[in-house]
């Protein structure tokens, strides 16, 4: 569910720096790294939205 997590963020118009911080402060250890974020924000900004991948 993390990356239906990023997708509402990314709508929402927070930065992958945002979503990681909120992720892990809820998450902690297990919450996606920074890489993972930013790695799905660039997805989502060149038009992909399939979180089932």
């Amino acid at each position: 569910h993390f990356r239906h997590a990023l997708l509402l963020f990314f709508n929402q118009k927070k930065t992958a720096d945002e979503d990681h911080r909120i992720l892990t402060e809820t998450y902690g250890d297990v919450a996606p790294s920074i890489k993972t974020c930013e790695y799905w924000f660039r997805r989502f900004e060149s038009g992909d939205f399939n979180v089932d991948e």
